[in-house]
């Protein structure tokens, strides 16, 4: 079991093998622009429940040619987590 959890760290991006990650370590990681799905893994929700949120004005998403994108800035700030951080 230990050389299958060292070879899942070895395999990780390297901006995932330090743990455990500082709030400007996981903003600067993530994408600036996240799909729907991506902010339900990130939230622990499910994607209706991200949709829900952007239609009651509570989440900030934008248009995107392959459907809503949320900024990580905005979901930054929906989690009160906007700690002056640069997009």
């Amino acid at each position: 079991m230990q050389n299958v959890v060292g070879a899942a760290v070895r395999a990780a991006p390297r901006a995932f093998r330090r743990f455990p990650l500082t709030l400007t370590e996981q903003f600067q990681t993530l994408p600036k622009l996240l799909k729907v799905s991506e902010v339900a893994d990130f939230t622990g929700t499910h994607e209706r429940t991200v949709r829900r949120w952007i239609r009651d004005g509570r989440l900030g998403a934008v248009e995107h040619p392959s459907g809503l994108r949320v900024p990580r800035r905005s979901l930054w700030r929906f989690l009160g987590l906007d700690l002056g951080l640069s997009a």
